[in-house]
């Protein structure tokens, strides 16, 4: 048996949910488990891995036979949850770990973070992840940021005049200042935009950046739409982001332009259906012959859909 557990993330929801094989189990663990101190929460995820990696290291006393199971944990890595996973599923034959965070968003502290990972891996879960850099940092096993055929099939919408030149849903995280600067360089040439800026927790705004903010929530689907109502996607990665966004994967999927920051854009990518923030800020007028060019066709996207990595997760077996 193929068993996939996620933490209830609604985009986690959505991708599992588009996947072709019926052969797999999927479910939402039941709960997180809560300590009342950041303190206490990663004593006891650090304890508990060390438990397992004893268990692993004398499993023989403990008549330890393995079940034919297989467990794949989706976007799981709470320190306070996955290693109640990991001994939960420590009889199956491989238990892997897809990472949809940079390391860098998991634990703050780098030396807190490598010793997290070094213990995980003594445990023998074998890690995947989208980014390029952590793969090559800690030797985790690499595939490249996933979205959904599927979706796309379900949701894009048939070909019509498009309401915005460009979008932007996201959260601030900092980014305001430059959503601003960006804001000022379409309104300088009449361009049609619409953001979705969520403010950040616990930070003050002004009177005039308030207006800025959306004050309800968004749901997916209200997302999907907006993107099949605009020429292009706006992506703002934020420092140490190496990995390819989930804005990067919309606009290759739905075949969008893309105007962003990241230094590596998918090779995916029709040349013409991208630029570089750089470029703009350098020449603005650069961001009205993008807009105004001829769309064109993005090359292959099957090695980025869901279906690609859960294959090949479940139907190789990967160095830990």
């Amino acid at each position: 048996m193929k068993m996939i557990i996620h933490n209830g993330y609604f985009l986690a929801k959505i991708l599992l949910d588009s996947l072709d094989k019926k052969e797999y189990l999927v479910f939402e663990v039941d709960n997180k488990y809560e300590y009342k101190s950041k303190i206490y929460k990663h004593i006891f995820g650090f304890i508990n891995l060390i438990i397992i990696i004893f268990y692993k290291k004398f499993s023989y006393l403990f008549n330890n036979k393995k079940k034919e199971e297989e467990v794949l944990l989706f976007s799981i890595d709470e320190i306070e949850l996955l290693p109640k996973l990991l001994w939960k599923y420590r009889k199956a034959k491989n238990i892997h770990l897809w990472l949809w965070n940079p390391c860098n968003k998991i634990l703050r502290n780098k030396y807190e973070m490598l010793l997290y990972i070094t213990l995980l891996k003594q445990t023998g879960l074998l890690i995947w992840t989208f980014d390029k850099s952590d793969s090559e940092t800690y030797n985790f096993n690499f595939h490249e940021q996933i979205y959904s055929n599927k979706l796309v099939t379900e949701y894009r919408e048939e070909a019509k005049p498009n309401l915005y030149d460009l979008i932007f849903v996201g959260q601030d995280k900092g980014r305001l200042d430059e959503l601003k600067k960006i804001m000022n360089i379409l309104e300088s040439y009449n361009l049609k935009y619409f953001f979705f800026i969520i403010p950040d927790k616990n930070k003050t705004y002004t009177t005039n950046d308030l207006k800025l903010m959306s004050t309800s929530s968004i749901n997916y689907k209200d997302v999907l739409s907006l993107i099949n109502n605009t020429k292009c996607i706006l992506d703002i990665v934020q420092n140490g982001q190496y990995g390819a966004t989930l804005r990067e994967l919309e606009a290759l999927f739905f075949n969008k332009k893309l105007l962003s920051n990241r230094e590596s854009i998918n090779i995916s990518f029709a040349i013409e259906n991208f630029i570089k923030l750089e470029n703009i800020y350098k020449d603005s007028s650069k961001i009205l012959e993008f807009l105004n060019s001829n769309m064109k066709e993005n090359r292959e996207v099957n090695n980025y859909d869901i279906n690609h990595l859960i294959n090949m997760i479940f139907k190789n077996t990967p160095n830990p």
